[in-house]
């Protein structure tokens, strides 16, 4: 019964927040504008291709305890694309650096953190995005 009231709650959330299921069939993902909540307390890590336009940006929304490992890693594939991870209080835990960085770091907070992942090419850009908490 407490797992339909939670999805009953998250639904409702999502649907007063503009939010819509993404093309990912797992249930994990769900977006708003360029923004996608990634749901890793249950799964532990999430690989997504995705695209970005001339310019354009995406940002990874999820939650997180304090004291995980958090892995981020984003595939280019050649574009030049750089990224940057947001700690829940909007400050920086990674300023803007290029895709080809590896991030791994022990989480000093809780709550909802960001990534964010920018196209500074000239034309559009495919990616892969892996978030792992450990």
């Amino acid at each position: 019964m407490k797992a339909k009231l939670k999805l009953a709650m998250f639904t409702a959330v999502a649907i007063l927040a503009g939010w819509s299921n993404s093309a990912f069939t797992d249930g994990s993902e769900a977006t708003r504008g360029n923004t996608r909540a990634v749901d890793l307390m249950n799964s532990g890590r999430v690989e997504r291709t995705d695209y970005l336009r001339v310019d354009g940006s995406k940002v990874y929304t999820f939650q997180a305890m304090k004291g995980r490992n958090l892995t981020v890693r984003v595939a280019a594939h050649g574009h030049d694309l750089h990224y940057q991870i947001l700690k829940p209080d909007g400050s920086s835990l990674l300023a803007k650096t290029s895709a080809d960085h590896v991030y791994q770091g022990i989480l000093e907070t809780s709550g909802e953190y960001a990534v964010e992942i920018v196209n500074t090419d000239e034309k559009k850009a495919s990616f892969d995005v892996i978030l792992g908490l450990d």
